[in-house]
């Protein structure tokens, strides 16, 4: 049961003895779009420092010095990039490397546990997006109930002849919860342990406060997986209205001059892992594009996945619906903040990735970046891979569900464009071009190659490999 108001506010309270005292400039909450997640990847140093909220804190002047990313003392539980470059889709078919998989998620957490909480000399940090947190995560998910989850995850992990079943359903949630717990409380203070993702805003009191949920509400997982019909994930998209309001219930305890920026959700076709049935029908050079507000025949499916559900007009009314969602949870917030409204900005983000919808039609401003071997090429919104010298896809990562650091920096640049207008900047935010930030990708520089030739193997890895169904029930958490 979620604590009461008076219950909230004496946790808040008691945080404000160990809290830094001074008003951040910026703060950021909300799920893996910001935690900075790619390629399933959380936690490591590169990605970390330059997920969304670090580029706009970057964009404002304000990196390094005056906003605290988390400093992970290791990436949490397992680096599926690596683990790619490591090893070919037959390979994660055998035990030796599903052995490998498992043994490494297993050290991964040893270490965490072995710290004992103290990971970080750090009290907080100003970034405390947690991957996979849901609308209730960002109002009730606090480090004490995660470190609870966490060792009973961890205990279960470790049980005598658990099976690979038991060992994947204890890891994922051992993924969710170390990383709640140490991104809420990195240095394990009691004072802290009781307080949520937007407790921790309340009480801090930023001058900006960027969020971004709700895409763990039921969205993430139909496109992960291709379903067009789920009757949980409908639920939960119909429920985001409400949710919202209660979110907005809470905000309004910011003070009157917090600048609040409220990303809204993606539209679902414009994701990599959506395309349509014939991978060919995506190749530029046959000029299959469908065109504008147009969609493909007969259908979609799940690109990592390989699972087929989507038809054309189911995709369609999913974008719709997605759209219509987004229009009910901005009014819900404007009517519930009442007065205050004017401090609250909603970024529409379901028309931001189709502005950049290269997929189904070409664009007015392709995104396009020079390669290392001087080649030009189009970043586009497919699934990463290789065509002949050039990089195809390159705006998503390896998952096809997670941006690549373009698709991260273009996101921080729509964010920081609604910055400069709002608040009037002088001299306006610094908006990164594309070029440095595929420059800075590590993954977009050195695409790994065996993905682009064993693209099909690698799927059928994932749908069938016992050890892989990590990767799925993680991706649930995301």
């Amino acid at each position: 049961m979620p604590p009461s108001k008076v219950q909230r506010q004496a946790a808040i309270n008691a945080a404000l003895a160990v809290l830094p005292t001074e008003r951040p400039e910026l703060m950021a909450i909300g799920d893996s779009l910001f935690n900075g997640t790619r390629s399933l990847v959380t936690g490591r140093k590169d990605l970390t420092d330059n997920s969304v909220p670090v580029r706009v804190a970057r964009g404002l002047g304000l990196w390094p010095n005056r906003f605290v990313a988390p400093d992970y003392p290791q990436e949490v539980l397992i680096d599926l990039e690596a683990i790619v470059r490591a090893y070919g889709p037959l390979d994660l078919l055998r035990a030796p490397a599903q052995n490998f998989i498992r043994d490494a998620a297993h050290q991964n957490a040893t270490k965490w546990m072995g710290a004992g909480r103290q990971w970080s000399a750090r009290a907080c940090f100003d970034n405390v997006a947690i991957a996979g947190a849901t609308t209730d995560d960002l109002l009730n998910a606090n480090a004490a109930s995660a470190w609870s989850a966490a060792q009973a995850a961890f205990t279960a992990m470790n049980a005598p002849n658990a099976s690979t079943s038991a060992f994947v359903g204890a890891a994922a949630q051992f993924y969710f919860n170390i990383n709640t717990a140490f991104l809420l409380n990195p240095r394990g203070l009691p004072e802290l342990d009781a307080l949520s993702q937007i407790d921790l805003a309340i009480a801090r009191k930023p001058k900006r406060l960027i969020v971004s949920i709700g895409h763990n509400d039921g969205v993430f997982m139909r496109v992960l997986l291709g379903e067009s019909k789920n009757a949980d994930s409908r639920r939960q998209i119909d429920a985001l209205p409400a949710q919202a309001k209660r979110i907005a219930e809470r905000l309004k305890e910011l003070p009157d001059d917090t600048h609040i920026y409220f990303n809204s959700l993606l539209k679902p076709s414009t994701v990599a892992n959506l395309g349509p049935q014939q991978d060919a029908l995506m190749n530029p050079r046959l000029n299959n594009k469908p065109g504008s507000g147009k969609y493909f025949a007969p259908g979609y499916h799940s690109k990592l996945l390989g699972i087929v559900s989507f038809s054309k007009s189911a995709m369609e009314a999913f974008d719709h619906y997605i759209r219509d969602t987004n229009i009910a949870v901005k009014a819900a917030i404007e009517n519930t903040l009442g007065n205050s409204a004017g401090r609250f900005h909603y970024l529409n983000l379901w028309d931001f990735s189709d502005g950049l919808d290269s997929k189904h039609r070409d664009i007015e401003w392709p995104v396009t970046v020079r390669q290392t071997n001087d080649k030009v090429v189009e970043l586009r919104n497919i699934p990463i891979g290789w065509t002949g010298n050039k990089v195809a896809g390159g705006l998503y990562g390896l998952d096809n569900m997670h941006p690549s650091g373009v698709g991260y920096q273009l996101m921080a640049n729509h964010i920081l464009r609604a910055i400069a207008t709002t608040e009037g900047l002088s001299p306006p935010a610094h908006q990164a071009d594309v070029q440095a930030a595929y420059a800075g990708d590590s993954l977009l520089t050195n695409v790994p190659r065996n993905w682009n030739r064993s693209f099909t193997g690698y799927r059928a890895a994932f749908s069938i490999a016992g050890a892989l169904g990590l990767f799925k029930e993680i991706m649930k958490r995301l």
